[in-house]
C-alpha cells in the first residue's frame, strides 16, 4: 500500500496528539500509583505511631485506676484515723474528754426532762383516771343507799397516820344503805363496797367517818393495804398536821370541796381523789377516797428499772430530802440530810426550782459521784440521776466505741461494688487497733468481728511501721494473701494521734480482685487486655490469673516476653516491646506503677494484627481509590485519544489541501523560471560567440593590443563558463520542474 503524503500527515498528527495523550496518561497513572503507595506507606506509618500510642495512653489509663483505687483507700483511712469519732473514744477512754463529759451531763439532763415528761403525762392522766374511779365508787355507793349510822356503836383504837399516835374512840357503826361497814382488817377479807370500787377501777378505796367536830377522818373500810399486810382500818387523818397547820385534804372536806393531788396514805404517797360524804343534815359526816399509790406505775418502774453508767441510778426526793424512790427499798422513806448524812443535797433542796436544773459533784467513799436533778411540783419530787464520773468515762467510752463501730460498719458498706460476681465490699477488713496493737474494732466483710475474736497485731511488721509514722502519713504494704480472708488485699494502715499522742492504728484492708474489675473494662483492639505484675513478676491482677496462681511472667519459660520482663518492665520502664506468643505477634506496653514504697508494673497486649487492623484497613482502602482513580483516568487518556485523532484528522486535512495550493503555484512558477533560463542561455550563447569572434580579431590585430586580446579571451572563458553554468542551471531548473511535477502529482493523488 503506497502511502501518499496526505496519509503520512494525517498519521503524523494524529501519532503525534496521541502519543503525547497516551505518554501523559502514562506518566499521570504512574505518578498516582507512587503517590498511592507513599500515601499508603505514610499512613501506615502515621497509624502504626498512633496505634502505639493509644497503647502507651491506655497503660496509662490503666496505671490510673490502680492509683485511684489505692488513693480512695489512703483518704478513707486518713478519714478513720482523724475522725472526731475515734477521737472522742480515745479521749473516753482516758476520761479526759470534754466532749463526753459535757455529752453526760447532756443525757442526765435528757433523761431528767424524759422523767418530768412522764410524771406530767402520768399525773394528768392519773386525775383523769382518779376523777373517773371517784365517779365509779359514788356510783357505785349510791346503788347501795345512803351512808348513815347504824344503831350500835363500835370502839376504835384509832391510829394517826402520821405520828402514829393511838386512841380510843367510840363511834356509831355505819351502814351504806341496808350494809353494815363492819370492822376488817384482814386482806383476804372481803369489805363491801371499798373492795368493788378496787375491782371495778383499779384503785385503792376507802370509806372515811368523821371522828369529832375537828373534822378527824377515820377509816371504817378500805382496800388500802399497810406495810404489815394488813388493811388499814382505824388509822385517819388528823385535821391538823403534826407541824400544826391544817391538813389540806380535810380543810377541802370541811369546806365539801373534792381534793385531787398528791397526799400521804398510811405510810406511802399516794395521788388520790377525796370527795367528802354529806349527811342529811347537810354536813359533813365522812369521806369517799380513792388513790393509786404514787410508786407504781410506768415511770416509778422506769425509775427504779434505769441504770446510769455501771452503778448510778435515778431516784426521787421531796423538799424534805425524804427518799421516795429509791432502787434499793431499805432506803426508801430515809432522809438523805439527817439519815445518810449526804449534806451536799442540801444544795438541791434549797435550789429547787420547777423548770430548772441542777447539778453537784460530791465525793462520796472515796469516789467523784454527780447528781443531776429537776424539780417536778405537782408532786413535790426532786427527780435525780446519780452516778459515778469514772463510770461516766466509761460508759462515754462504751457509747463512743458503738458510735465508731457504727461508723466503720457504714463506711465498708458504702464501698459495695456491684461485680461480675454480685455486690462485694471494697474493704473487706477494716481495723481500728489501739498502742499495744489490739484490735479494738473489726470489721470484716461488712460485719463486726464479735469482742471475743478480737486479736492482737503486736510485732507484726506493718504495725510497728505504722506507729514509727507521723501523723498524717500512710503506710501502703504489698499486694498479699490476707490471713482473715485468704484472698488478695493490699493493706493501708494510718496511725492515730489525739492530742500529739499516739493512741493506736486506723488500717484498711483493700480487695485487690476489685482491682481487675475496673481494669477489665478497658479493651485494646478485640483480644488486648490489661494487667499488673509485682516486683518479682508476679500477676496480681490478670483475667485468668490471680496472686494465689503465683504466675510469674519473669519465668524464663514465657520465652522472649520474660526478658522484657525482668530487663525494663522490673526495671521501671516505660515504653513499647514486641514479642512473639504461641505463633502470634504481640505488642506490649508497659509503665511502672508505684503503691507507697512498693514497685509494680501495669501492662498490656495486643496481638498485632489487631494493633494494625486499621493499618490494613486503611492500605486496602487506599489500593482500591488508587486502582479506581487509574481506570478512570486510563479512559479518560482514551477518550482524549480519540479526541485528538478527529482532531488530528480535521487540521491534517486542512494543511493537506493548503500545501496542494502551494505546490500548484508552484508549478506555475517552475514553468517561468525554466523559460527566463533557456532566454537567458540563448543570450549567453550569442555573448560567447561574439567574444569568440572579437577575441580571434584582436589576435589579428597589433602586439599592442595582446594584453587586450588577452583580456577579452578571459572574457570569453569567463562566458564559456557562464554557458556552462547556465546550462547546469538549465538542467537544475529542469530538474526542479520535473520535481514539482511530481509533487503535484503526488499531491493530487
Amino acid at each position: 500500500m503506497k502511502w501518499t503524503i496526505g496519509k503520512k500527515l494525517i498519521a503524523l498528527c494524529s501519532g503525534l496528539v496521541v502519543g503525547s495523550l497516551l505518554l501523559v496518561g502514562v506518566l499521570s497513572l504512574f505518578s498516582v500509583g507512587r503517590l498511592g503507595r507513599s500515601v499508603t506507606g505514610l499512613t501506615t506509618d502515621r497509624l502504626r505511631e498512633d496505634g502505639e500510642t493509644a497503647l502507651v495512653r491506655g497503660v496509662r489509663q490503666a496505671r490510673d485506676e490502680v492509683t485511684g483505687f489505692v488513693d480512695m483507700a489512703e483518704r478513707d483511712v486518713q478519714k478513720l484515723a482523724q475522725s472526731g469519732t475515734v477521737s472522742m473514744y480515745a479521749e473516753a477512754l482516758e476520761g479526759m474528754s470534754e466532749v463526753w463529759n459535757r455529752v453526760t451531763r447532756e443525757h442526765c439532763e435528757t433523761l431528767l426532762q424524759g422523767y418530768l415528761q412522764a410524771a406530767d403525762i402520768q399525773n394528768a392522766a392519773t386525775r383523769k383516771t382518779l376523777v373517773s374511779s371517784l365517779a365509779v365508787a359514788e356510783l357505785l355507793m349510791k346503788r347501795m343507799g345512803e351512808f348513815q349510822p347504824a344503831e350500835q356503836t363500835i370502839t376504835w383504837s384509832a391510829r394517826n397516820q402520821f405520828s402514829g399516835e393511838t386512841q380510843e374512840v367510840d363511834l356509831p357503826a355505819m351502814r351504806v344503805g341496808d350494809t353494815r361497814i363492819l370492822r376488817n382488817f384482814k386482806a383476804a377479807k372481803a369489805t363491801p363496797l371499798v373492795d368493788d370500787i378496787t375491782q371495778q377501777t383499779g384503785a385503792a378505796a376507802t370509806l372515811f367517818q368523821r371522828m369529832n367536830e375537828a373534822g378527824d377522818m377515820l377509816r371504817i373500810a378500805t382496800s388500802v393495804i399497810g406495810s404489815d399486810g394488813n388493811r388499814a382500818s382505824g388509822t385517819y387523818i388528823p385535821a391538823v398536821n403534826p407541824g400544826g397547820d391544817a391538813n389540806p385534804i380535810i380543810a377541802a372536806m370541811l369546806r365539801k370541796e373534792t381534793f385531787i393531788g398528791r397526799a400521804f396514805v398510811v405510810d406511802q404517797w399516794y395521788l388520790t381523789a377525796y370527795q367528802p360524804i354529806l349527811m342529811p343534815d347537810g354536813e359533813v359526816g365522812g369521806i369517799l377516797f380513792v388513790g393509786l399509790p404514787e410508786q407504781s406505775g410506768a415511770l416509778v418502774e422506769s425509775l427504779v428499772g434505769t441504770k446510769i453508767g455501771a452503778t448510778g441510778y435515778p431516784f426521787v426526793m421531796d423538799s424534805e430530802g425524804d427518799l421516795l424512790v429509791h432502787p434499793r427499798a431499805d432506803l426508801v422513806g430515809k432522809n438523805v440530810i439527817t439519815d445518810l448524812n449526804i449534806q451536799d443535797f442540801r444544795e438541791a433542796l434549797e435550789r429547787r426550782r420547777e423548770g430548772t436544773k441542777g447539778w453537784i459533784e460530791y465525793p462520796f467513799e472515796g469516789r467523784l459521784k454527780f447528781i443531776s436533778y429537776s424539780y417536778f411540783a405537782e408532786w413535790d419530787w426532786i427527780i435525780c440521776a446519780s452516778g459515778y464520773m469514772d463510770e461516766m468515762s466509761a460508759n462515754a467510752a462504751s457509747q463512743a466505741l458503738e458510735l465508731l463501730q457504727v461508723d466503720m460498719v457504714q463506711m465498708v458498706r458504702g464501698t459495695r461494688t456491684a461485680t461480675a460476681k454480685g455486690e462485694k465490699n471494697a474493704y473487706p477488713q477494716m481495723r481500728l487497733l489501739d498502742e499495744t496493737g489490739q484490735e479494738t474494732v473489726a470489721v470484716v466483710n461488712g460485719e463486726l468481728r464479735p469482742p471475743q475474736e478480737l486479736q492482737s497485731r503486736r510485732g507484726e511488721a506493718w504495725f510497728e511501721a505504722a506507729c514509727r509514722l507521723e501523723a498524717g502519713k500512710v503506710l501502703v504494704t504489698p499486694v498479699e494473701i490476707a490471713r482473715n480472708t485468704g484472698e488478695p488485699e493490699i493493706r493501708v494502715c494510718a496511725p492515730v494521734f489525739v492530742r500529739g499522742a499516739l493512741k493506736g492504728v486506723a488500717v484498711i484492708n483493700a480487695d485487690w480482685t476489685l482491682v481487675w474489675e475496673n481494669l477489665s473494662g478497658l479493651v485494646f483492639g478485640r483480644t488486648g487486655y490489661p494487667y499488673v505484675i509485682n516486683d518479682k513478676g508476679v500477676l496480681i491482677s490478670h483475667p485468668q490469673y490471680t496472686l494465689k496462681d503465683n504466675h510469674s511472667l519473669a519465668d524464663a519459660r514465657q520465652g522472649a516476653l520474660s526478658d522484657i520482663v525482668r530487663n525494663r518492665m522490673l526495671k521501671g520502664e516505660e515504653g513499647l516491646a514486641q514479642y512473639e506468643f504461641e505463633g502470634t505477634r504481640v505488642y506490649a506496653g508497659f509503665a511502672p506503677l508505684e503503691l507507697g514504697s512498693h514497685r509494680y508494673a501495669v501492662a498490656a497486649r495486643i496481638p498485632e494484627a489487631e494493633l494494625l487492623e486499621v493499618v490494613a484497613a486503611m492500605e486496602g482502602t487506599i489500593g482500591d481509590e488508587v486502582q479506581s482513580l487509574t481506570g478512570w483516568m486510563a479512559l479518560a487518556v482514551l477518550g482524549l485519544a480519540l479526541i485528538g485523532a478527529l482532531v488530528a484528522v480535521v487540521f491534517s486535512r486542512g494543511i493537506n489541501n493548503a500545501l496542494k495550493r502551494i505546490a500548484d503555484a508552484m508549478g506555475i512558477g517552475a514553468g517561468q523560471v525554466t523559460s527566463a533560463s533557456e532566454q537567458v542561455a540563448s543570450a549567453s550563447q550569442s555573448l560567447a560567440q561574439g567574444a569568440s569572434q572579437q577575441a580571434s580579431s584582436l589576435e589579428e590585430s597589433s602586439a599592442a593590443m595582446e594584453e587586450m586580446a588577452s583580456m577579452t579571451r578571459q572574457n570569453a572563458d569567463n562566458a564559456g563558463k557562464a554557458d556552462a553554468l547556465m546550462g547546469e542551471t538549465k538542467k537544475v531548473v529542469g530538474e526542479g520542474a520535473r520535481a514539482v511535477e511530481q509533487v503535484s502529482g503526488a499531491i493530487g493523488q
